[in-house]
């Protein structure tokens, strides 16, 4: 399940960030919000905006059922050298 900035999400367990720099704890069933996202975790806010930190993705789930998936898209386009090299 993929998150959007803004969204709230729940603990699904408790998770101990104190040992790991940038990360935050968390007691399960703690409401958050997702501030970011860096690699496969989430950069969360607590309810009461006192903690920031990177928890797992798969330590949350959405709230209330509510989850956007995010789709990147890269838009490629050839581009003219000048030049014809056999394409």
């Amino acid at each position: 399940m993929q998150f959007a900035p803004g969204d709230p999400v729940r603990s699904l367990e408790d998770y101990s960030g104190a040992d790991r720099p940038g990360h935050v704890t968390v007691r399960k069933n703690q409401l958050l919000t997702v501030v970011g996202f860096r690699d496969e975790f989430l950069v969360v806010q607590t309810a009461d905006r006192s903690k920031e930190g990177l928890v797992p993705a798969s330590y949350v789930t959405a709230v209330g059922g509510k989850s956007v998936i995010l789709c990147s898209c890269i838009h490629v386009t050839k581009m003219s050298t000048g030049g014809n090299r056999g394409n």
